[in-house]
């Protein structure tokens, strides 16, 4: 998220509300065994299914496992992953936006 804001060039205003908004986030430690765990078995099984997926994305859908989250995703890179090694909801991102 901080990378995206600095490619975007925020300003001042909008880096002080991300900050706020991540001090309200629940943080998990993505070393704890059962994530470690959890993203060898999802990486393994994408592959298997002949799906790479990037290692930021199998870390994300390691922790939505393990944590018992819903994934809230605007691209399909999880969806051989629903139902099976995680809950997860798509967002089309192009809902609301005019032609």
């Amino acid at each position: 998220m901080k990378s995206l804001a600095r490619q975007l060039d925020w300003g001042v205003a909008k880096l002080d509300a991300l900050e706020i908004m991540l001090q309200q986030l629940v943080w998990i430690d993505i070393s704890d065994s059962q994530i470690l765990e959890a993203y060898g078995e999802i990486d393994h099984a994408s592959r298997k299914a002949g799906r790479v997926i990037g290692k930021n994305d199998v870390w994300i859908a390691a922790t939505a496992r393990v944590s018992g989250a819903t994934l809230l995703t605007t691209d399909l890179d999880f969806e051989h992953l629903h139902g099976t090694w995680i809950d997860r909801i798509w967002i089309d991102p192009n809902i609301g936006k005019t032609p």
